[in-house]
């Protein structure tokens, strides 16, 4: 308990007491953000920016789950050799590429065909 006998305690205990307050608003606030966050990505809020793996360069690649510098290297490789993706399915024609993965980044990647 505070000796309310000297006013400088009570206005620190109110002090202290407001950082607290805000701190905690503040904690909520940024909670808030990032649950909604989660939620759009959840509903494929992803697809705005989704990645086209026909014309994405390298960097733009590697950028998704589980590709590194040389895997992104040979789906650029496969797409100059053996033509447009149709669906990130195709992705399965390039080695080192399995199901997990081609799982993972679908809801990442889209495929344009080029005209």
């Amino acid at each position: 308990m505070v000796d309310s006998s000297h006013p400088c305690d009570e206005v620190d205990l109110r002090a202290d007491r407001m950082v607290a307050a805000l701190l905690l608003v503040a904690s909520f606030v940024v909670l808030g953000v990032v649950l909604l966050d989660r939620r759009e990505r959840g509903r494929g809020g992803a697809r705005a920016s989704a990645i086209d793996l026909n014309s994405a360069s390298l960097a733009e690649i590697e950028l998704l789950p589980e590709i590194g510098p040389a895997l992104a290297a040979r789906i650029v490789e496969s797409r100059e050799k053996d033509g447009a993706f149709r669906s990130a399915r195709d992705l399965d024609r390039v080695r080192g590429i399995g199901e997990g993965t081609i799982e993972r980044v679908t809801p990442l990647v889209e495929c344009v065909m080029p005209r």
